[in-house]
């Protein structure tokens, strides 16, 4: 049997003989906060002139709780990394100016593979990195233009916790220098890590890797 009563807030309802109660129900948690960073590589401190511009760095690089290095047992043999912070000062006759107006980051390892992971380990999206070319087309052909390049092919896998991989390739365009900001899938969430190699002539530079996670 059942009747008509005011239960609190809820208004009239049809509830059993036994009554109801005025006991709010519990709201349910708040997802946790979503944090997201940009890796830029402006902490880097910068060459002393003269200078090509360019700094070299043994792996791993650290920033802003994000780790980039190379594969397990390879850091301390081949890792090497160079950032880019601006053009050569002073700019002689076989000088190249890689600057792009903002730092950025090079495998140096000829099919070097960069991995990209949470320096605390944990899982993360990648959301968007900005990728030029290297290397003008005068660095790989004798009286080429400083201000072309060839377009490079970069191919990130992510590996997620359950142990699948996500698969994405971004192609440059043949201005230099001259970085493009390029967007991952959706599907590119919960990963563990990131890798991608550096491939031949004219090879790749990175900057503004952003990343989130819980």
């Amino acid at each position: 049997m059942t009747r008509l009563v005011h239960c609190g807030l809820l208004g009239l309802v049809a509830v059993s003989m036994v009554g109801c109660s005025d006991t709010p129900t519990a709201p349910s948690p708040a997802p946790p906060a979503v944090t997201t960073v940009t890796i830029d590589f402006e902490a880097v401190p910068p060459p002393s002139s003269p200078t090509e511009g360019m700094v070299e760095h043994r792996c791993p690089y650290t920033e802003d709780g994000f780790t980039l290095a190379t594969p397990a047992g390879t850091c301390g043999l081949t890792g090497l990394f160079v950032s880019v912070h601006m053009p050569p000062t002073p700019m002689g006759p076989y000088s190249v100016n890689r600057y792009t107006g903002s730092v950025t980051l090079s495998n140096a390892a000829w099919y070097g593979i960069t991995r990209l992971t949470r320096a605390g380990g944990g899982v993360f999206a990648l959301v968007s990195i900005d990728l030029d070319t290297f290397n003008p087309m005068s660095e790989m052909f004798p009286g080429g233009p400083t201000d072309a390049s060839r377009p490079q092919t970069v191919t990130f896998t992510g590996t997620r916790s359950d142990g699948t991989t996500v698969t994405q390739a971004f192609t440059t365009d043949t201005v230099f220098p001259r970085v493009e900001t390029f967007r991952f899938r959706a599907d590119f969430v919960d990963v563990v890590k990131v890798e991608w190699s550096q491939l031949g002539p004219p090879f790749h530079q990175f900057d503004n890797v952003v990343a989130a996670f819980h």
